[in-house]
């Protein structure tokens, strides 16, 4: 058997473990992983041993024959990096070699890294959340899928991001404005920007409930006008958090 088969074999075996160190739920990838090792030639005793455990077997039985497996294989660095980011590493080469798509493999980064994961993981945290907003985008999917794979590349050969999330990151701040004159007796529409969505409120308490959702702090709402102003002073009433215009 070819060095590369061996070689190709002992890499599957690394990536399956460390995506079993995150989460170490289920053992069959590496079962089967340990399996494909011998028949590529890639052999020692306690592999055998592992590629004829049970899926089943307690961690406390298959953790130690996975350290004894990756000690005389010499595989043992696979267990000194740190578990988030052994186990990224691994899914980004399987989207390498073409196992699954840009959509999966961010999707797999905001599930199992999160907004609050490692810091070098987030740009694919966010491109995830740039696919689900796609809709409303001036980019397409097929943006996207490119941006993923340079981003991707970038971090297997250890450079910087190329940052194509850094504008969609620091969006700017949405506002609303109070737009006159009344619809109906005590209603306002407030417009929304940048996203030019509009509501409609009929009091303070309604406005303060309405513009969470729409991403807007108080501090960003004023009037479209003086008058307008008037008009919703004298309908709604004084507030301490009503805009000064």
């Amino acid at each position: 058997m070819p060095d590369l088969a061996r070689d190709e074999a002992a890499a599957l075996l690394a990536d399956a473990v460390s995506l079993w160190r995150l989460s170490p739920g289920t053992a069959n990838e590496v079962i089967d992983a340990a399996v494909q090792c011998l028949v590529a030639g890639v052999d020692s005793p306690t592999l055998r041993e592992l590629a004829g455990a049970s899926p089943r077997d307690s961690r406390f039985v298959l953790e130690p024959l996975i350290e004894d497996t990756l000690d005389e294989l010499g595989m043992e660095d696979v267990l000194a990096v740190n578990a988030q980011r052994g186990a990224f590493a691994a899914v980004l080469r399987r989207f390498k070699r073409n196992d699954l798509s840009a959509r999966e493999l961010v999707r797999w980064a905001h599930t199992n890294i999160g907004h609050d994961g490692d810091a070098r993981c987030q740009v694919f945290v966010d491109l995830d959340d740039m696919y689900d907003t796609v809709d409303y985008s001036d980019d397409g999917t097929e943006d996207l899928d490119r941006w993923t794979a340079e981003e991707v590349d970038a971090y297997l050969e250890g450079r910087r991001s190329p940052g194509r999330t850094t504008v969609w990151r620091t969006p700017s701040t949405p506002t609303a404005v109070i737009c006159g004159p009344m619809r109906r007796p005590r209603q306002f529409e407030v417009r929304i920007s940048p996203s030019g969505r509009t509501l409609s409120a009929r009091s303070w308490d309604d406005l303060w409930c309405s513009l969470p959702e729409c991403g807007v702090p108080w501090r960003n709402v004023s009037f479209e006008s003086n008058h307008v102003r008037e008009q919703v002073l004298k309908a709604w009433g004084e507030h301490p958090d009503a805009p000064a215009s």
